[in-house]
């Protein structure tokens, strides 16, 4: 699923006394920061997978597909953060490209213990910031956001990919489709890229991200195609070439499902 975002900036915060999957992988058109205030959650990001734990930070760039799920059955209690480039762009002389790309590159990362209250505190004048209806709201929050990046740039330690032999390969088929999308992908080539049988493939790549394979494949193209739609003038014939449907029929049937109306719809609407 890919949701649009036309505000700045928002922040949520939310407490699961129960374990819970997020539905299905998604991308959005804005950034996110995910905080975890308490308990354990497993992310998938792009091509990497993070054990994330308490104070750990984990940085999704836009238009990147995620998910997070339960490791094992605590409950846990997180702070998302969203903002576009446009809400960022007043810092960009005092924070400069290069700072901000390195932000957005970080994956997951842990926040020393003696910098968390700093973080907390952060977080929550944003999200006092976000009940607020004045004219200075949005400075406050992008100040926040601004002290934000900075303690993540200087203090962050860097989370490993906590994943098995298996999980390295699998991830690196992962990348290998979003790489090859627009070509024919299939189970029994993907299988062999591993090193695995097909039916045990399938099996760790679910049990690893969440997601099904054909589901996967499905999520690139789709993301792919709606980045097109939005950003491109492209006929829909040829973006559903470009992202490896059969046919434009097909493309059409598939994106209508997914969004709910038609490609020409959504390029109506979004643009």
């Amino acid at each position: 699923m890919q949701q649009n975002y036309e505000g700045g900036f928002r922040i949520e915060r939310m407490k699961s006394h129960i374990p819970w999957d997020m539905a299905e992988v998604h991308s959005h058109n804005y950034h996110e920061i995910y905080y975890l205030l308490s308990g354990k959650r497993r992310y998938f990001v792009g091509h990497s997978i993070y054990d994330v734990e308490e104070g750990d930070l984990v940085i999704i760039p836009k238009n990147t597909l995620h998910r997070t799920n339960r490791r094992g059955s605590e409950s846990y209690e997180r702070y998302v953060v969203y903002f576009s480039d446009e809400f960022l762009e007043p810092l960009g002389s005092t924070l400069g490209e290069e700072e901000k790309e390195q932000f957005l590159a970080l994956g997951s990362i842990q926040i020393p213990k003696q910098y968390r209250p700093e973080i907390r505190k952060i977080l929550e004048t944003m999200e006092h910031e976000s009940g607020r209806n004045d004219a200075y709201v949005s400075l406050s929050s992008l100040c926040a956001l601004g002290s934000l990046i900075a303690i993540a740039l200087r203090y962050g330690t860097a989370v490993k990919s906590g994943v098995s032999d298996d999980g390295g390969k699998i991830l690196e088929v992962t990348r290998y489709i979003c790489e090859n999308f627009h070509q024919e992908i299939t189970l029994s080539d993907v299988a062999k890229r591993a090193y695995m049988e097909e039916t045990y493939f399938s099996k760790q790549f679910k049990k690893l991200t969440g997601f099904g394979f054909s589901e996967y494949v499905s999520q690139v193209r789709m993301q792919q195609a709606t980045e097109l739609l939005r950003n491109s003038k492209l006929s829909v014939s040829k973006i559903a070439e470009l992202c490896g449907y059969s046919s434009g029929n097909y493309f059409g049937d598939a994106f209508r499902k997914q969004k709910g109306m038609s490609p020409t719809e959504y390029r109506k609407k979004y643009r």
